[in-house]
């Protein structure tokens, strides 16, 4: 079992307190719906560690990306927690300030969704689309024999990105655009 099944489980055990010890009597039909959703989640959670199926989330390596995602899952928890406010609310005046809150984070969280898209999706370019990774290694040779390095680094960025970091190459790219790197480093000083 994962920590996710053990973070479900104790999250439906203190869900099903609060349900029988009525805590918010205010809230009753909100806490139900949240209990059988958690109680979904566990039970789904410990479904799939009986039949070995578990999800893998890769963390990528750049901080900027790390941070861009914790900033689009934080956002995604306050706009949660504003529409579950927005319909328990009675007073009309509160209810349609969070409405419009909530409209103006749905627009903010699109755009934040889109720049980090924009910003961290691989390059289309259409020279290289229908190549194999040898053959953009073959390429980026090439490009280093002719001392064009900035489209060598570029070509083995793209390869790196396609093998993944799991295959044999992998790693020998990441080695070739260090010797790449510093190349191009004395490459400019000789100048």
């Amino acid at each position: 079992m994962t920590l996710f099944t053990y973070i479900a489980g104790i999250a439906t055990i203190l869900g099903f307190i609060l349900q029988i010890r009525d805590v918010f009597p205010t809230h009753r039909e909100a806490r139900k719906s949240l209990l059988l959703l958690v109680c979904g989640v566990f039970i789904g959670s410990i479904i799939g560690s009986i039949r070995g199926i578990y999800i893998s989330i890769q963390t990528p390596k750049n901080p900027l990306l790390m941070l861009a995602i914790i900033v689009l899952i934080v956002w995604a928890l306050v706009l949660i927690w504003v529409a579950v406010f927005c319909l328990l609310t009675k007073d009309s005046k509160r209810r349609e300030f969070l409405t419009n809150f909530l409209i103006v984070c749905l627009i903010g969280f699109g755009a934040m969704m889109l720049f980090t898209a924009l910003a961290y999706a691989p390059a289309f370019d259409p020279a290289t689309k229908n190549l194999e990774v040898g053959e953009i290694l073959h390429l980026s040779n090439i490009h280093v024999e002719n001392h064009n390095y900035d489209r060598a680094i570029n070509l083995l960025k793209k390869a790196k990105m396609r093998v993944g970091e799991k295959d044999s190459r992998y790693k020998m790219i990441e080695d070739k655009l260090k010797e790449i790197y510093k190349l191009q480093i004395h490459g400019s000083t000789e100048k």
